[in-house]
Formats: structure tokens, C-alpha cells, sequence
């Protein structure tokens, strides 16, 4: 226990490590021992980082050039992992990593709360985080989100202490150099950089750093951007910047309001616009900068970024928004009758997070395996074509060495062009899987509409039961008809080997006919 300042710091990180563990026996409980992420995205990543190390290809196919990621840093990050780990190993290192970020990111609360209010931090605000950010739903998630806080906050510790002595020119250089790492792990980061920005420009008439600080964050992204349409030839913003903003069709002021009904959202701005009050009549300068900070980019997050998937979108702003509730109970304590009515009222706004989700985010994994693993493991044993019209990018492309002509966009510059014009219809779709004439057709039901496609049969649709996921529950499979028997036998082979919660329901018979 010597490593840690105090015990309160190892309660809190043995109390995550101990929820982890559990979410991991629930996820290994519902997969009969078998891991998975809770999401897409890893799977995205991992297959990028194989490309762009054994390769050198912005890549998910190793094929086609595609900036399908929107957090270049965590694939950067990760990538020289690839040819270290190897295949096998390195499926586990994005839960690694987020566990470790989310253990740096509790170190570095405690040291902000003992810092800036000279007050030891209980563990039980420690615990609070953990439950309410989710941590344990992000590591079963898989992706950059921990690493994204682990940066917001770190940004904050020398944000505070640049407030605390602005004439320390050290601390204005730390924000400086961390500026363009947060816009690079998530591009939406730089409402949280502009929020800031116009704080130290309009309330502390710092207009040299404000702007210093702006330009800054935009360093990464802007060499990225340039190599990704100078050198590679593809669209500057990552195709799934595009991909998500074509199929919105909400207003921006619709977005805010159907976002801000959320509980969550509603609870840590209510609260956060208390503190901006009363951080203002108690001439607390840093909660009322950070508050104010909070207000601005949740304002900016409801409308023009996104929310859900697990939380793992609002993540950050969870994080955030408690850090400032946790240091005005320090500098002000609330009394007993008031503090335990706040807390009931934030624990009620954040059921969802800490009860649901790890749930959630578990037989969510479930469902991967039974799909995306599933269909990868069949692609990577029976398919024998060099290209694949699929959806199910990522885990087929990183387990397998097919390539993949995606139908839904991401990864396909060409169809991401069509669907910037809004001109990707069905019938478009149709004739360019016509054109690609591949041999396969691996594809989401939901996604892919039961329409015939001259010269291919549906063989057979693998069905999911998740009461708690119940979208995307078929996934269909269709064969060229020259084929349709190969595959049909192939495909019956591989049902052997499916977990014995997916449903297999043929679409031919034996001798190839349609039923």
C-alpha cells in the first residue's frame, strides 16, 4: 500500500479493478468463456493498426485508403502493439489500456481535490466516478474513451494551476502541448479546447494564450487532414465523421432537445449550473472557470456531437461534471441534509450508468460474439475469395485476410461520396454489389433490405435473442448462384461450430433450392 499517498487511493483502485473483474465474469459467464467487446469499434481499430504496421496502409482491409476512425491518436497509440503482441494477444490490449488510463485518471482526481482544496479525497467519491462515468462499461467497450478522459482531466490539473499563478509561463506551456493530443483522440474534444479558449479570452483577457491555445490543439488534426487528401487522395474528415452526420436528420435544436432530456445530462447540469452561481457569489475564480467550462462544451456535445452507445460519447462530460461537484463539497460543504439530498438526487440521475450498463455493455458483448466473431471465424475457415460484401467491417478484415467492399460506407470512400450527396439509394446500392460481383453477401437484415439482387440467393440468416440488445438480431447470408451450393455446405459445416444460442434458419435446401 506504500505505492499509493493513502488508503482512500487504494480503496478507490481496488474497487475498480474489482468491478472490471466482475463485468469480465458476466461477459466470460454469457460467452461460455469466450472474449468479445461490447462494440464495433475495437475491432475497427485493431484491424486499422494491423494494416497501417505490417502494411503501412491507413486501412481497414489493407485495400482501400480510410480514415474510419475519428481517434487517429488511440490507433497510433496502439498499432506498434500489433507486431509485439501478435494477432491473438493484441484483441486484448484496448481493455488493458482503458483500464490503465482509468486507473491514472482516479490518481490524478485525488491529486486535484488534495492540491487545489489541501483535503484528502474519500473513496467513496472515487467510487462515484467509477459507477457513474461508467469505467467498467468502457473497458468491456474497448475503445479510446479512457484514454480521451485520462487527457480532459489531466488538461483540467494544469488548467487549475494556470489559473492559480497565470504569470507561471511553465503551466501555460503544459496546456499548450496537450491541447493537440485531446482534439487527436476525438475530434469533438475541440468544443472542450474552444470552450476554454474563450474562457482565458473574454474573462481573463488572456487573447494571446486563448489563441495560442486554439491554434494548437488543431496541429494533428490539420497534418492528418493534409496527409489523408494530399498524399492518400481520400476525405480529409474520417469517414465516420460522415458516415454518422448523413444519417442524422434532426435539426440542431431538435438534437439539443431530445438530448437534453436525458437524466443524466439533466442532473449534471443542473448541478454544475448551481456551482456557476455559487461559485460566483463565493468569488471561487477555478469552479467558476471550470463550471462555465462544463456549460459550454456540454452545450456544444447536445449539439453537434452524440450521445449513448453505453455512454461511451458523454463520457468525458460525466467525469468532468462530477470533478466539479466533488471540489465545491470541499470548498463548501454542503450540510449532512443537503449533501445526502444532492447525492440522492445525482445517484438517481446516473441509475442508468451505474446499475444498467456494465449489464448492458456485457450481453451487448455477447451479441458480437454471436455475430461478428461468429461471421469472422466462418469468413477466415471457409471463405476462399480474395473480396467479401459485407457490413460487419473490423472483425472480419483484422481476423481474416479478405477484403472487404463495405456496403454501409464507412471504409468505402466512394459510397461515404454518395452519401454526402444523399443520393445513396437502395437501387444505387444494388447495382454497385452488382458491380462488385463478389461471391458473398454477409449482411445485417436491418441494414440490408430483403430485395432480390439478380444472380444471388439468401442461404441462410443466423438469429440472436437479446432482450437487452435487440437490434441488428439476423444476420443474413447471401452466395452468387454459381456457388449457392459451395457455400451452402460450407456454411452448414460452420454451423456446427455456432454457439447454441443462435438460431440457423435455411433459406435452400440441400440440393440448392430455394424453400
Amino acid at each position: 500500500m506504500s505505492f499509493f499517498k493513502n488508503k482512500n487511493q487504494f480503496m478507490s483502485l481496488s474497487f475498480l479493478l474489482l468491478a472490471t473483474l466482475m463485468g469480465y465474469m458476466l461477459l466470460l459467464f454469457l460467452t461460455k468463456g469466450n472474449f468479445a467487446y461490447a462494440i464495433s469499434a475495437p475491432y475497427i481499430h485493431m484491424s486499422i493498426a494491423k494494416y497501417f504496421i505490417m502494411d503501412g496502409m491507413l486501412s481497414v482491409d489493407g485495400e482501400t485508403y480510410s480514415s474510419a476512425t475519428s481517434a487517429p491518436l488511440w490507433m497510433m497509440l496502439i498499432s506498434p502493439f500489433y507486431k509485439l503482441l501478435g494477432a491473438k494477444l493484441f484483441v486484448y490490449l484496448s481493455a488493458v489500456l482503458n483500464l490503465l488510463f482509468q486507473m491514472f485518471t482516479i490518481l490524478l482526481l485525488f491529486k486535484i481535490v488534495e492540491k487545489f482544496t489541501t483535503q484528502k479525497l474519500h473513496y467513496g467519491y472515487g467510487i462515484l466516478v467509477i459507477l457513474g462515468t461508467p469505467f467498467v462499461t468502457l473497458t468491456l467497450g474497448g475503445a479510446e474513451h479512457s484514454l480521451q478522459i485520462f487527457l480532459i482531466i489531466g488538461f483540467i490539473y494544469y488548467f487549475i494551476s494556470y489559473l492559480q499563478d497565470r504569470d507561471n509561463e511553465a503551466y501555460q506551456l503544459k496546456l499548450l502541448l496537450l491541447a493537440p493530443f485531446i482534439v487527436f483522440v476525438r475530434y469533438e474534444d475541440i468544443a472542450f479546447i474552444v470552450a476554454v479558449a474563450m474562457v482565458v479570452a473574454f474573462y481573463l483577457r488572456e487573447w494571446k494564450f486563448a489563441l495560442s491555445l486554439l491554434f494548437s490543439s488543431l496541429i494533428f488534426v490539420l497534418i492528418f487532414a493534409f496527409w489523408s487528401a494530399i498524399v492518400l487522395g481520400i476525405d480529409p474528415v474520417p469517414t465516420s465523421i460522415i458516415a454518422k452526420t448523413t444519417v442524422n436528420q434532426l435539426s440542431f435544436i431538435e438534437k439539443f432537445l431530445a438530448n437534453l432530456r436525458q437524466p443524466h445530462i439533466v442532473v449534471l447540469l443542473t448541478l454544475n449550473f448551481a456551482i456557476f452561481i455559487m461559485a460566483f457569489k463565493k468569488n471561487s475564480q477555478p469552479l467558476f472557470v471550470l463550471s462555465t467550462v462544463f456549460i459550454m462544451t456540454l452545450i456544444a456535445h447536445l449539439l453537434f456531437a452524440r450521445l449513448g452507445w453505453m455512454f461511451r460519447y458523454e463520457a468525458y462530460l460525466i467525469t468532468f461534471g462530477l470533478l466539479n461537484i466533488i471540489l465545491y463539497q470541499h470548498l463548501f460543504p454542503l450540510p449532512k441534509r443537503w449533501f445526502l439530498a444532492i447525492l440522492a438526487f445525482l445517484l438517481l440521475g446516473l441509475s442508468k450508468q451505474i446499475a444498467y450498463s456494465p449489464i448492458y455493455a456485457s450481453f451487448s458483448a455477447k451479441k458480437i460474439y454471436e455475430q461478428k466473431i461468429q461471421t469472422a471465424n466462418f469468413v477466415k475457415e471457409y471463405y476462399t475469395a480474395s473480396h467479401l460484401t459485407t457490413d460487419n467491417i473490423g472483425s472480419i478484415p483484422y481476423f481474416s485476410d479478405v477484403k472487404v467492399f463495405d456496403i454501409h460506407g464507412l471504409t468505402n470512400p466512394e459510397i461515404i461520396s454518395l452519401k454526402k450527396k444523399k443520393i445513396y439509394t437502395d437501387k444505387i446500392k444494388k447495382a454497385l454489389i452488382l458491380k462488385k460481383n463478389n461471391e458473398m453477401i454477409i449482411a445485417y437484415s436491418s441494414r440490408f433490405k430483403e430485395e432480390h439482387i439478380e444472380g444471388y440467393t439468401k442461404i441462410v440468416e443466423w438469429r440472436v435473442t437479446n432482450r437487452l440488445h435487440p437490434s441488428d438480431s439476423v444476420v443474413s447470408f447471401y452466395s452468387r448462384d454459381d456457388k449457392r451450393k459451395e457455400y451452402y455446405l460450407k456454411l452448414k459445416n460452420y454451423s456446427k461450430e455456432l454457439p447454441q444460442t443462435v438460431e440457423v434458419v435455411w433459406n435452400i435446401s440441400p440440393k440448392g433450392d430455394v424453400l
